[in-house]
């Protein structure tokens, strides 16, 4: 079964006002968020639902956001 938005497989949002996050990729098929750190590292996150992701870039703080809720709770994979 396809959980597609639309046409979109992947959902990208770049971080405009983080001094953390860069940007990130949604992959809907596979349930993995990519977040790409204003350092230059990149990890992907096993298991990251969609509500999830819409509430990481909705945050007043993504970076807050993302420690409370993402850091240390998925698998992760640093990729970059």
């Amino acid at each position: 079964m396809e959980t597609f938005i639309g046409n979109e497989r992947y959902l990208t949002y770049i971080f405009k006002t983080s001094t953390s996050l860069s940007y990130c990729k949604y992959d809907t098929l596979h349930s993995l968020l990519l977040v790409i750190f204003h350092n230059g590292t990149g990890y992907e996150y096993s298991g990251v639902d969609l509500q999830t992701y819409q509430e990481l870039i909705s945050a007043p703080s993504a970076g807050i956001y993302f420690g409370k809720v993402i850091r240390g709770k998925y698998k992760t994979e640093r990729v970059i």
